[in-house]
């Protein structure tokens, strides 16, 4: 499966599944919106990703909104 995000900015990576944090319940959380992402919205979410997915990164996400 290849990631939404990443083919929205024109390239061809592996999906990261759970690793991602915008997996949910098996599934991406993001990807019912994959048919409206702009290139420019993608580059944003990828760069959330990327903030989410350093260590203490989920410290951004609001606390009512973490696992």
């Amino acid at each position: 499966m290849v990631c939404e995000l990443d083919r929205a900015v024109g390239e061809l990576n592996a999906c990261p599944g759970e690793s991602c944090p915008f997996w949910v319940d098996a599934r991406c959380a993001l990807a019912g919106l994959r048919s409206d992402w702009s290139p420019s919205l993608a580059r944003l979410l990828r760069d959330v990703r990327g903030q989410l997915s350093r260590p203490g990164g989920r410290e951004l996400v609001p606390p009512g909104l973490r696992d």
